[in-house]
Order: structure tokens, then C-alpha cells, then sequence
């Protein structure tokens, strides 16, 4: 990444979620996007369409709704409101930055992977669009508090397209919940290896038919150990945490391996 001069205020931002079109950290992302840039488009889920990932709608229509000038809802995921604007809200021309969040809920480790907020900020990735997601930490108290947000997030974003980026490649911001004097400070960090840990509760509707629910946690040993990893520093240190995700890895080694045992069965 190479270290340069990006003016903000003539590009155009386009900012989305999975919380859905009327969450507060929307508003708060959209609050901040308008400080950076006059042309600030909003494309965001009709409802709350967490935890689907990088997941987009194929089995039925998506119907798209002018809520005010430059603010749309969608009737799907947050991967479906991205490629909606890209290929039709936005058709004349193409935003340079997507904005994706502020997810009420960390998307650190392997959260990360099941996050929409993650999602539709790689789909942008993918499309050769400088993405970022952000995301508010709710473990210690479930009362938000987007001072801090408010407060860094400008500095870092324009930091972040300051900088010549590799292709495909996301920014992942995690916020530690707290007043503004709390943090920290702000560390890039790569992703938590350690593994959620999951339960399937099963329940019982009034008729008899079972159903279940899934949760997932890390055990505070777990949150101690991995140093030097977002999971650490978002929950021990009061860090915000800065992590370049790319999905495409060259995986040489597993590639190398992988001829050597099927060389046999080259035709």
C-alpha cells in the first residue's frame, strides 16, 4: 500500500448496511459521509439482514424504494443493495468509496466471515471499489455510545484512501464501545485464528414441533490469549482495530501439495 494524497470532497460515497435502512448507525455512517463528500448515496435493506454473509437473492425479485433524494431501501441483503446501486441507482457513475455499517455488534475473527457488514463491503471489493466496513463492539454494554465513531472514523477513513490499495482488498474497523478518552488508540491488526464456539439450543412450539436456535461465543481465556489479533485488542486493550481482508489467497504451499498427490491422475 503506498502512501499518497486523496481529497475526499469529490468523491462519491455510497454507504450501506445489514441493520436496515432506519438503524441508528446508519444515520450515524451517513452523518460522517456527508463531513467527507457533498455526494452521499444511501442503498441499505428495508429490514435488518444480519449474519448472511456474502450472500445475495436469486429465488425472488428485489423491489428497490426512493425513501428521499439519494436514500433507497431494498427489499434483500446487504450484497443485493450493493449491486443495486452499482448496476442500476448509480449507473451514471460508479462511487469511489462504499461505507458499510456502523454494525451495533463487533465483526472480529471468524465473525467476520458471517457478517453482511463485512459482506457487502467485500462485494464492493470485488467490484474494484475501495470498501470499508465498520463495526461497535456490544459485548461490555449493549448501550451504544458513537462518540468515538464520530470522532476517528473521519481521520481514519481519510487516511485509508490516502493510501494505494491492493486489489480486491477491504478495510474491517472495529470500534470498542466506549467514551472517547477510553480508547486506546487505533492498531492495524490481522484477524483473530481462534474458532467461535457454538451450541444448537433446541425449543418447543406450543403444537410439539421442535426448533432451534444457534449461538456462538468466545471464552474470555480465548480473548486473553491471541495477542496481537483483532480480538485482542478490540476487547482487552480498547483498541480500534483496522483489518485488510482479501478473499483471494494464492495458497501456493496447499497448491504445490495438492499436484503432487493428484499428478498420478493427470490425464
Amino acid at each position: 500500500m503506498i502512501p499518497g494524497k486523496t481529497p475526499t470532497s469529490g468523491l462519491r460515497i455510497l454507504v450501506c448496511n445489514d441493520d436496515g435502512v432506519q438503524a441508528k448507525g446508519l444515520k450515524v455512517l451517513e452523518r460522517i459521509a456527508k463531513d467527507l463528500s457533498p455526494d452521499v448515496w444511501v442503498v441499505a435493506p428495508e429490514q435488518d439482514s444480519s449474519a448472511q454473509s456474502c450472500s445475495a437473492t436469486f429465488d425472488k425479485p428485489l423491489r428497490i424504494q426512493e425513501l428521499s433524494p439519494r436514500r433507497f431501501s431494498v427489499q434483500g441483503r446487504p450484497v443485493d443493495c450493493v449491486i443495486c446501486a452499482l448496476r442500476h441507482v448509480l449507473l451514471d457513475r460508479p462511487p469511489d468509496v462504499i461505507l458499510s455499517g456502523v454494525n451495533a455488534g463487533s465483526n472480529v475473527g471468524e465473525t467476520s466471515m458471517l457478517s453482511s457488514t463485512v459482506g457487502g463491503a467485500m462485494m464492493g471489493a470485488l467490484q474494484g471499489i475501495k470498501s470499508i466496513g465498520v463495526s461497535i463492539d456490544l459485548v461490555k454494554d449493549p448501550s451504544i455510545k458513537y462518540a468515538a465513531v464520530e470522532h476517528f472514523l473521519p481521520g481514519i477513513i481519510r487516511k485509508l484512501l490516502a493510501l494505494s490499495w491492493q486489489e480486491r482488498l477491504m478495510m474491517n474497523i472495529n470500534f470498542p464501545n466506549i467514551p472517547i478518552s477510553g480508547v486506546a488508540g487505533i492498531r492495524p491488526v490481522p484477524l483473530s485464528p481462534l474458532p467461535l464456539h457454538w451450541q444448537v439450543h433446541p425449543r418447543e412450539a406450543p403444537g410439539g414441533e421442535p426448533y432451534y436456535w444457534l449461538s456462538s461465543w468466545w471464552t474470555d481465556a480465548q480473548i486473553a490469549t491471541p495477542a496481537r489479533t483483532d480480538l485482542h485488542a478490540l476487547y482487552q486493550e480498547n483498541v480500534i482495530t483496522i483489518t485488510p481482508i482479501q478473499p483471494f489467497t494464492a495458497h501456493e504451499e496447499a497448491i504445490r501439495v495438492l499436484e503432487e498427490v493428484f499428478a498420478s491422475h493427470a490425464p
